[in-house]
């Protein structure tokens, strides 16, 4: 075969070992053939495969070896090294609980030692691959690097982080963002509870005059161990802020809806413990949303969701929502086998589909207050609302239960091929239809047909 120029290479199938190529290297010419070349280039990338591992092994000898000296967050002064060795003069660590700030080891006990005086704290970097000289910085460039690599850390203690300006965190989602790469810790000697103790918990302070302008939207993820409160009775949501339209399986709910705070996959949205009003443009706006087997939870002290344009809550899916004593505007809506608790609760809507509880989902309002056009319990659907008000009527179809034993209703009761109980509570009119049935022990209002008479219709206890 003829000497060719690199820049006639035919394509390596063509070639052979013992070909001779002519390379132009810094003006001079070399000669060489295809096997000789073909073997450096593997030698090469070989070399570069094997420094890359010894870098990675250098960064986490480098990490473990400060690790020793500077232990990290701690809520209990710790008792031996993170590697198991025994405490040695100079070692550091952060506690976490009252007096919080960084602790030094002086050979006896842990004593405390302020940023300031971390920062007058030399040390020798030459072993340790580190460009901070003294320990304030040798800690946060450590932080860095454990933030940047993904390791993360874990919340050992609870604490209280406030949300705004002049707060630690301006938006709910930066502090989000950091404590979900903090979870709490399972630690399986301690028979699975929250390390180092049970009820961990992180709660997002709004600050007052805190304006949210953002949406909380969690996919997968347990955020249940952090709670949100604020300063404000009411926390204001700027609607021309939000964008995020939210939908499950790619399909989306209300066609399309915007959520303040959404969770899906199996997530569980941080613990809403505030009361939240939208102002603007609020058509396309919903309280809470949930889907996929997710879970939320709001006003288990307070909270409430005002002036939504659409549904105050929604669950679909499998998901879970439980609003015990709070205030809901817009629709309460539940699909396809899921659940929302509103125990004790004000509902306030006037869309036009404004309660429905649909395919094998649950309603618990028992003790609530709902003012509505309507309540549609269908196909399944399984509802309590016993001791409750409502302002409206209410419809029960398709194989549907409704216990509304001492409840008031203003409006109409309809059992449409379904079993309502009333015993003992009132509405304006109590109807059977489609083959229902409809207990009404000491209820009051107007029988659509005769009490204890079986007809085509169904049958009225009483």
């Amino acid at each position: 075969m003829a000497n060719r120029k690199i820049i006639d290479l035919p394509i390596v199938a063509e070639m052979q070992d013992v070909d001779t190529l002519h390379i132009s290297q810094s003006g001079t010419d070399k000669r060489g053939t295809f096997g000789f070349l073909k073997d450096q280039i593997l030698i090469s990338t070989q070399d570069l495969v094997n420094q890359a591992e010894d870098a990675k092994v250098s960064s986490e000898q480098i990490l473990t070896a400060f690790s020793d000296a500077y232990y990290g967050e701690f809520a209990v002064a710790p008792v031996a090294k993170p590697s198991g060795g025994a405490r040695v003069e100079g070692d550091l660590y952060y506690k976490t609980t009252a007096t919080k700030g960084l602790q030094v080891y002086n050979g006896t006990n842990w004593v405390p030692i302020s940023t300031a005086q971390a920062a007058t704290v030399l040390y020798s970097n030459v072993t340790s691959g580190l460009a901070a000289t003294n320990v304030q910085d040798a800690i946060d460039e450590l932080k860095v690097a454990v933030d940047t690599s993904g390791g993360g850390a874990y919340t050992t203690a609870s604490a209280i982080v406030n949300i705004g300006a002049g707060g630690d965190y301006a938006t709910i989602n930066e502090a989000l963002e950091y404590y979900s790469q903090r979870p709490p810790k399972y630690d399986i000697s301690d028979q699975g509870h929250l390390y180092p103790n049970t009820g961990i918990q992180i709660t997002l302070h709004l600050l007052s005059g805190f304006v949210m302008t953002e949406q909380v939207i969690v996919y997968g993820l347990n955020l249940s161990w952090i709670r949100i409160t604020g300063a404000d009775a009411e926390t204001t949501v700027d609607a021309s802020m939000m964008s995020t339209s939210f939908g499950f399986n790619g399909a989306f709910l209300m066609q399309p809806d915007l959520p303040i705070f959404g969770v899906t996959g199996g997530g569980f949205l941080p613990i809403i413990d505030q009361t939240f009003r939208v102002v603007g443009d609020n058509f396309r706006v919903c309280g809470i949303t949930a889907g996929q087997r997710s879970c939320a939870i709001i006003g288990v002290n307070s909270g409430g969701i005002y002036n939504v344009g659409r549904s105050g809550l929604y669950a679909a899916q499998g998901a879970s929502i439980f609003a015990k004593n709070v205030h809901i505007d817009g629709m309460i809506v539940a699909r396809h086998g899921s659940t929302i608790n509103l125990e004790d609760s004000t509902v306030v809507s006037d869309e036009d589909s404004p309660v429905s509880i649909s395919y094998g989902s649950a309603l618990y309002a028992t003790d609530s207050n709902i003012t509505a056009p309507w309540m549609a319990i269908s196909t399944l659907g399984r509802c309590d609302i016993s001791g409750a008000t409502i302002n409206g009527d209410v419809s029960v179809d398709s194989l549907s239960q409704v216990d509304a034993s001492g409840a008031t209703i203003s409006g109409d009761i309809d059992s449409y091929n379904s079993a309502v109980t009333l015993n003992y509570g009132s509405a304006s009119n109590i109807s059977v239809s489609s083959g229902g049935t409809l207990a009404a022990q000491g209820a009051t209002g107007t029988l659509s047909q005769p009490a204890n008479t079986i007809t085509a219709n169904g049958i009225i206890f009483q």
